[in-house]
């Protein structure tokens, strides 16, 4: 994933509010403005995709030292968690992907100081 594609799509993430949907067409992370689940459907997005695709950015993010970015996204996660509340795994997962960003960016700020 080229850099420029994990700063836009940890922006996107950070802007993100409770019951948004996400959107990963085109290979670009963007906020669902469509409400229907058939038009969802018919472009592959749905909870498990959407996961995997702001696990792979986070992962993305910590490699690339993003760490401002990436605390930045943490709100927006967490709106996802609760848009996703009904389902266990994915809470779970955005969990544990919440956890590692904390983790993650608690030992980058130790590396630079």
């Amino acid at each position: 994933m080229r850099l420029d594609h994990v700063y836009v799509s940890l922006k996107v993430l950070s802007s993100l509010q409770e019951g948004q949907k996400l959107s990963t067409k085109n290979g670009l992370l963007s906020i669902d403005r469509k409400t229907s689940p058939f038009m969802r459907w018919l472009n592959g997005d749905n909870r498990v995709t959407t996961l995997m695709y702001v696990t792979n950015v986070v992962n993305e993010g910590i490699v690339s030292d993003c760490r401002q970015e990436l605390l930045e996204s943490i709100p927006g996660i967490e709106s996802l968690k609760v848009t996703y509340a009904e389902d266990s795994s994915i809470v779970a997962g955005i969990d544990v992907l919440l956890k590692k960003i904390l983790l993650k960016t608690t030992s980058m700020k130790s590396r630079a100081d």
